[in-house]
């Protein structure tokens, strides 16, 4: 596996977890309950995110997760600076 791939990869699994958590949030301001469905449906989606990402980085090997995560920890830690400026 690239590094290319395992951060389209990345992106794509942090994308499907975030919509999830997402649509759990709006959907309990909409329906104005704390539970707008199953309660463990946010957990899994993010475990089962972790767990797929852990292990697509173990079998793409030591060098290439080294460096996708590295160019990428770079990427978010900026784009979420900049974030937090606008938000604070």
């Amino acid at each position: 596996m690239t590094t290319e791939r395992l951060s389209k990869l990345r992106f794509m699994i942090f994308l499907i977890s975030g919509c999830v958590l997402a649509s759990y949030g709006l959907l309990a301001l909409l329906w104005n309950t704390p539970r707008p469905f199953w309660v463990w449906l946010p957990t899994v989606a993010g475990i089962s995110g972790a767990a797929i990402l852990w292990l697509t980085a173990i079998k793409s090997g030591r060098k290439v997760a080294g460096a996708t995560f590295d160019e990428l920890y770079a990427l978010e830690w900026s784009r979420a600076v900049r974030f937090s400026y606008w938000f604070a």
